[in-house]
């Protein structure tokens, strides 16, 4: 099989099987002529470029890697979210709100990852080994970047938050290590490195290296108790 029919499969699948029939089967035909294949086609071979484990296989990605679950499902239904523009004779505002979430939701049952249908993210974007990754609603994120899992791009406060923009702008070409949480609105510049376990809760300023340096490994001499 090509890459191009399973991608095709999967996006009718996050329709489908998330949504109610009369309605999923409107969508799943309306879908075929949007932009939604091209942009999955373009993280599935972002995320098959970066990972010799798959082989560089794009089908191996879409088939198997259940983090690519999260992105395929956020794609389309930040898709649906337009569609009180594009068909309104389809969807309401609130309509489409709906079910937006409803396909976000099954593609956080999948992968074990959340992205919020109203999150802005460029092309060529990967979640490696995604568990436990959050995308936060006013999320603005670039192209080419890399998150390892439980990324969490949040907001400074833990609930009572406001409508406003509370989510982190990502720039272009940044790389995320595991478990790092970025916080607020506030700004990664392009072409930067966040390192395994950061927090970030201020700017950070393009072409810039954010790692951990005041936790220490030791290895010292050890010998096997009898």
């Amino acid at each position: 099989m090509t890459v191009s029919s399973l991608l095709e499969s999967a996006v009718q699948d996050a329709v489908l099987e998330s949504l109610p029939r009369d309605i999923g089967h409107i969508l799943a035909e309306q879908i075929r002529s949007s932009s939604v294949l091209d942009e999955v086609a373009a993280d599935a071979q972002a995320y098959a470029d970066r990972d010799p484990a798959c082989g560089h296989d794009a089908r191996n990605i879409v088939v198997a890697i259940t983090s690519f679950q999260a992105v395929l499902h956020y794609r389309v239904a930040h898709w649906v979210l337009g569609l009180p523009e594009t068909h309104p004779e389809i969807a309401s505002a609130r309509d489409a709100l709906l079910f937006a979430l409803m396909i976000t939701s099954r593609g956080k049952l999948l992968s074990h990852s959340d992205i919020h249908p109203k999150a802005v993210i460029g092309s060529s974007f990967v979640i490696d080994h995604g568990i436990g990754n959050v995308i936060g609603e006013t999320c603005q994120i670039g192209d080419n970047v890399y998150c390892n899992g439980g990324v969490i791009f949040g907001s400074s406060r833990i609930f009572g938050n406001q409508t406003n923009k509370r989510h982190p702008t990502i720039g272009d070409n940044v790389q995320f290590g595991g478990m790092v949480g970025v916080y607020g609105n506030i700004t990664i510049g392009s072409d930067s490195f966040i390192g395994a376990r950061c927090t970030v809760t201020r700017d950070v300023s393009p072409s810039s290296k954010v790692v951990l340096i005041s936790e220490q490994q030791v290895t010292r001499p050890y010998e096997l108790e009898a």
